[in-house]
């Protein structure tokens, strides 16, 4: 799908009773367009309405949650809307939290097909996250709520603030698009193969417009069924009494679905029990182990490829909807996927990996075309039970497995025998992964180390990124290094000139106050030898971790000298403990 105006800018929608404003600004030189009116009675002007039209109509617009909130207050600016009308249309909105297609409906306003314009929100990859939280994430310049209750009429100097705060969340908004670039291009590409619009959606939602166009489907509305069985493939053997009486319990019981559609374990499936020295406990989520401050040298992780979907190929699992349909697509798009990647189609290769993984969790989805809830608790019991098939025979034969999670196993070296003999047994595939050694604090928080000296990092010991808050990065980061190539945590901690690595963000309810300051409902603070706890606006409690911090909800340009070194290379010193 081609862009006919290609032009990117973001855009944002501010609106008070008295009070509207539209503002537009170009990431690529920063230049800025605003058209507001300043009077409750009135709205934009009929030169106003040209103006907005055309930047809406010869540009190709990105906002944030704009589907549901900015575009229709835009159409309704346009029909000529006065602000106290916008405001109430504004308040309507918010409260109801509509889609864009039901606000359209409600509202009675229709989409101008000139609109070239899409939504991050559901580009991005965080769940009911703010644009704050990811401004928070990306370290943008400034963070900051809005300066006054909507609710209020505003003078014209708060009328000033309010549309430079505007501007403050635009800059975000760029900050945000500029991390969505290589997301946004697999949207673009994905829309021109498959004819279809999906610039504006998430991964799961592009699986199922793709196999409803394909396969010509709709949405699901069959209620849930109350209870879904489970017969495991044949190739799954024990020889252990306890792992027997997993299965022979998974095999004969009826597993409740609730009225949100999901599948519900039960108790005695998912308490933990033990194989050789490691502890697993099985769930809907995956089979994990549960050690603690696990540190190893020389061993090797083994992962399956492409798991969940390999089991839904393998398992002919096909949600009742799409009938005998499904899996011939499912299976090509596989395929296809496995040939884009040796190939070295990167954007091809992308486009069917999220179309492959997405629809797995469709299907505990009771609304889409996809639902098929005995097909998700076969796929995920069945990557469980071949996965303690596998740690059975490798501790039978003196291996010792140290972790498992979800697709693989972390264990001793050698054995190849018994992970060949599995992979035929199964008809999965393995790919091996030697570790130097693996600090573990657990199951999803590690640091492996490779042979040639590069790390792999999960949960806490990972870099933050869209779907991580930061916290305090310099600590663990120095950890890292101390593990990989022996840097003492002073040095990494010390020597570090960028204040953002010692920076916490946080999400804070009814906002957070520091020496009496408001600061808003995200807060940005490093700890520092002169500063006090960060408290909540309604109760007075600290905000966690918060004690002896100086707030930064704007970045300064300069690193403070009031950084407390001492108490980051405690900190770092106590996790290596």
């Amino acid at each position: 799908m081609k862009d006919r105006n290609p032009h990117p800018v973001v855009f944002d929608v501010e609106c008070y009773p008295n009070y509207f404003l539209v503002a537009f600004k170009n990431p690529a030189n920063n230049k800025l367009l605003k058209v507001d009116v300043r009077e409750s009675s009135k709205g934009l002007t009929l030169e106003q309405q040209k103006k907005l039209r055309t930047a809406m109509c010869t540009r190709t617009t990105f906002g944030y949650n704009s589907n549901g909130y900015d575009i229709p207050m835009i159409l309704a600016a346009l029909e000529g809307l006065n602000c106290e009308k916008l405001k109430a249309l504004s308040d309507r909105i918010v409260k109801s939290d509509l889609h864009q297609w039901q606000a359209l409906k409600k509202l009675d306003l229709q989409l101008d097909p000139r609109f070239n314009t899409f939504d991050l929100m559901q580009v991005a990859p965080g769940v009911f996250t703010s644009l704050k939280l990811y401004g928070g994430r990306l370290h943008s310049k400034k963070l900051q709520d809005l300066p006054y209750d909507p609710s209020i009429e505003l003078t014209d100097e708060q009328m000033d603030h309010v549309s430079e705060y505007c501007e403050n969340d635009l800059d975000t908004t760029i900050d945000l698009y500029n991390q969505l670039l290589e997301d946004m291009e697999l949207r673009k590409y994905m829309s021109a193969e498959y004819g279809l619009d999906l610039r504006s959606k998430g991964g799961a939602q592009i699986a199922e417009a793709i196999v409803q166009s394909k396969l010509k489907v709709k949405a699901n509305k069959d209620t849930p069924p109350r209870n879904v069985g489970y017969t495991a493939p044949d190739y799954i053997k024990f020889d252990s009494s306890h792992l027997n009486e997993i299965l022979d319990f998974v095999n004969k019981h009826r597993f409740t679905v609730d009225k949100s559609g999901y599948v519900k374990l039960p108790t005695k499936l998912i308490k933990p029990f033990e194989i050789g020295q490691t502890t697993y406990k099985c769930g809907l989520g995956g089979l994990h182990s549960q050690e603690k401050e696990l540190h190893v040298e020389n061993v090797v992780d083994s992962d399956v490829v492409s798991y969940y979907p390999s089991i839904m190929i393998n398992n002919d699992i096909s949600p009742p909807s799409l009938g005998r349909n499904f899996l011939p697509f499912f299976t090509s798009v596989f395929n296809q996927r496995i040939l884009a990647k040796k190939a070295g189609e990167k954007m091809r290769s992308n486009s069917l990996k999220l179309i492959i993984n997405s629809s797995f969790g469709k299907l505990s989805n009771r609304w889409s075309c996809m639902y098929h809830p005995a097909g998700m608790l076969e796929v995920t019991l069945t990557g469980q039970l071949a996965l303690l098939m596998l740690i059975e025979s490798l501790e039978k034969a003196g291996c010792r497995v140290y972790s498992a999670n979800t697709d693989g196993v972390v264990h001793d070296p050698g054995y190849e025998h018994l992970l060949e003999q599995w992979e035929k047994t199964t008809s999965f595939e393995l790919e091996h992964t030697p570790y130097k050694s693996l600090h573990c604090r657990d199951v999803n928080n590690y640091v492996a180390i490779k042979p040639d000296g590069s790390v792999k990092t999960k949960g806490v010991f990972a870099r933050p990124g869209l779907t991580k808050n930061p916290a305090t990065p310099i600590i663990y980061d120095a950890v890292v290094k101390r593990l990989s190539d022996g840097t003492p945590v002073e040095k990494t901690i010390r020597e570090c000139g960028d204040i953002r690595e010692f920076l916490t963000v946080r999400t804070v309810k009814g906002g957070a106050e520091w020496k009496g300051e408001k600061l808003g409902k995200v807060v940005r603070f490093y700890w520092s030898t002169d500063g006090e706890k960060i408290v909540y606006s309604s109760n007075g409690n600290k905000v966690p971790t918060s004690d002896g911090s100086t707030p930064l909800m704007s970045l300064p340009d300069a690193t403070p000298n009031n950084i407390d070194y001492d108490r980051y290379i405690k900190e770092a010193r106590s996790i290596l403990s």
